[in-house]
């Protein structure tokens, strides 16, 4: 499992959260998502919503990791192409 969320008082948070985890295999996590290099923030809540759209909620992982509720907006979501 990887964290969407970054920092350790977020990322300690995200564990339980469904909208803020996605489930992958230990190479990708490792290769790709692992410190925010290609899979930034928002392409990670882009795959959440395209493959467990129960669990995704932009509203309650804006409220997780802080900073206002129009932090991450949805349409910078729906912007990402993923391949």
């Amino acid at each position: 499992m990887h964290e969407i969320a970054r920092g350790s008082r977020s990322r300690q948070k995200a564990i339980d959260s469904p909208f803020a985890t996605i489930v992958t295999c230990r190479r990708c996590h490792d290769e790709k998502l692992h410190g925010g290099g290609v899979w930034t923030e928002v392409r990670q809540l882009a795959l959440l919503m395209a493959r467990a759209p129960n669990d995704y909620d932009l509203m309650a992982y804006n409220r997780l990791v802080g900073f206002g509720p129009n932090r991450i907006e949805q349409w910078e979501v729906d912007e990402v192409i993923l391949v």
